[in-house]
């Protein structure tokens, strides 16, 4: 989709706008033949891309800049920044994967609960292995990686 950006001293201001808003913004321009930069920047705008927002690692975020002008077709593409968090956007990002972390381990958990019933079709040897699981599942929280890098123990056959 075609995307315009209102150009002002030689920069680009304010949001992308659609084609459609631009025929309500300039109605006796005619919009029905290949649109070039040189055609949009009479009327103060130049032709903006979108591009892939990068894909950050943890405790780094992705924030949008300034725009960047491709001199060869005189187009602005979208331009990103990965930069570092704060201190309080990685103890949101920590808690966040906590709670993640202990939700999958209550998934667990609760998937085993069937074996402490007492008409479980089990042994007592394939009993206690689910018990060793149960209980490695519980100490989890207690990994030196938690809850980024987790060990989850092997489920018994």
């Amino acid at each position: 989709m075609t995307m315009y950006i209102k150009i002002e001293n030689g920069q680009p201001v304010g949001h992308p706008l659609v084609a459609q808003n631009m025929w309500y913004l300039f109605p006796d321009f005619n919009w029905n033949r290949v649109i070039t930069s040189d055609m949009v920047s009479e009327l103060g705008y130049s032709i903006y891309e979108f591009t892939q927002m990068p894909q950050p690692t943890r405790y780094k975020k992705v924030i949008e800049v300034t725009p960047e002008l491709n001199s060869s077709n005189g187009i602005y593409y979208q331009k990103w920044q990965i930069v570092d968090m704060t201190d309080e956007e990685k103890t949101a990002v920590d808690n966040t994967q906590n709670v993640i972390a202990r939700k999958d381990r209550n998934l667990r958990l609760q998937q085993t609960d069937w074996v402490l019933l007492p008409d479980s079709p089990l042994t007592e040897s394939q009993k206690q292995n689910f018990i060793l699981y149960r209980q490695q599942l519980r100490d989890i929280p207690e990994q030196s990686g938690f809850p980024w890098d987790i060990s989850w123990p092997i489920y018994p056959n």
